[in-house]
């Protein structure tokens, strides 16, 4: 199990969204982004997932069979955050 700590970023637009793991970008898309800020209300939340960021994910929606709900796998999905950071554009 990796025991390092990692940052993981959100940048988002008006024009596009990217993703960041460790100040490298990861995935980025401009289709279906609000043009208008009032509807880019956001509402931060902290999902983990077991291979989440597996590139092998392609869009990043876990494919394959349910993976159970044993204590193993739930050992595996626990994260220790450090501190959340929220900034704001002009």
């Amino acid at each position: 199990m990796d025991s390092d700590y990692h940052v993981y970023g959100l940048e988002w637009t008006t024009e596009s969204m990217k993703c960041y793991v460790d100040g490298q970008l990861y995935y980025s898309f401009t289709e279906n982004i609000p043009s208008d800020p009032v509807d880019m209300m956001l509402l931060l939340t902290m999902e983990f997932q077991v291979n989440a960021w597996d590139p092998n994910q392609g869009d990043g929606r876990i494919s394959g069979p349910y993976v159970s709900d044993s204590e193993e796998m739930r050992e595996m999905s626990r994260a220790l955050v450090d501190y959340v950071r929220v900034y704001v554009g002009e």
